[in-house]
């Protein structure tokens, strides 16, 4: 059964009750002052959707429609952008082929084609590889240090 709010016209009092909805627009006794009070405009409404997925349909938010409209939109985004994916990763490829260079040393530009590096790019990326590398030995050392304990 359903809550519905009354306010007394006399005390002022509003107040909650458990009443079928055919009753809904009756007047009920007010518990303060025994008057009677009328229908209240809800202050809240609350309501509880099935969260259960029993297969491969859309989520149940308790408007289908607008499950299936959110479904269609991130599907159709997924596959714009998997084919955006697909189409940079053939420019690479292709540029990759072409100027017979790895792709670690190829550059994305602003308008989404690539390019090789210039040598002082070429440089920096050389020397940040080095400095990963060294930390990366330096980690295992102390690692192994670790392991081993004192001696």
């Amino acid at each position: 059964m359903p809550v519905f709010e009354w306010q007394c016209q006399d005390c002022g009092l509003r107040f909650e009750a458990f009443v079928s909805r055919e009753k809904r627009e009756d007047p009920h006794v007010c518990p303060q002052c025994d008057a009677l009070a009328t229908p209240a405009v809800p202050s809240d409404i609350s309501g509880v959707f099935n969260h259960d997925v029993s297969g491969p349909g859309p989520q149940n938010t308790g408007i289908q429609s607008l499950d299936a409209d959110y479904d269609r939109v991130i599907g159709q985004h997924a596959k714009q952008s998997w084919t955006v994916i697909e189409q940079r990763v053939q420019e690479k490829r292709r540029v990759m082929a072409t100027q017979g260079v790895p792709g670690e040393q190829l550059s994305r530009n602003l308008d989404g084609s690539y390019s090789p590096l210039a040598p002082e790019e070429k440089a920096v990326l050389d020397r940040g590889l080095a400095i990963h590398h060294a930390a990366m030995d330096w980690s295992k050392k102390q690692r192994r240090s670790r392991q081993s304990g004192p001696r």
